[in-house]
């Protein structure tokens, strides 16, 4: 999954460096994860993991791309503006917190980096998302932020 990522990330890269392209990641962190798992057990934990890959996967639209990125985290890949995949990470955190939880709600943080043409770089994509993510939960969590392009 993460290898897919990767590659499909790359050759994300390449396109929209030549075509000129927005290119835009989003980083989806599930919201106080490790309290669900204390409360409810590793089991219950995967479960409602599957359920949130789930929601993701629903949302995925056309040629986007969504992996589980590691631990509680999960990556999209979307082949749009940062007005696009801010709608694009809305729906999926949306659908999140609207799901069945048959123990307790869950939700989660997403940050969203969006590049275009000669600026799209694989690096700088991930750490302006992780930043934007890290905002989104001194925010309160359960939110969406999108990337200043200063942020490096």
């Amino acid at each position: 999954n993460r290898t897919a990522l990767n590659e499909a990330l790359h050759t994300g890269v390449l396109l929209a460096r030549a075509g000129n392209e927005w290119l835009s990641l989003l980083m989806i962190d599930v919201d106080h994860f490790k309290s669900y798992n204390d409360t409810f057990g590793h089991a219950e934990g995967d479960e409602a993991l599957k359920q949130v890959a789930a929601e993701i996967e629903r949302a995925v639209r056309g040629k986007d791309l969504a992996a589980r990125f590691g631990g509680e985290e999960f990556c999209a890949l979307c082949f749009g503006d940062a007005e696009t995949a801010a709608s694009f990470a809305e729906s999926i955190r949306a659908a999140i917190e609207n799901s069945a939880w048959p123990l307790g709600k869950v939700t989660a943080s997403i940050g969203v980096c969006s590049l275009r043409g000669v600026e799209v770089d694989q690096k700088r994509l991930f750490q302006q998302a992780d930043a934007a993510l890290y905002r989104a939960k001194a925010a309160g969590r359960n939110c969406v932020k999108v990337a200043a392009l200063s942020e490096e």
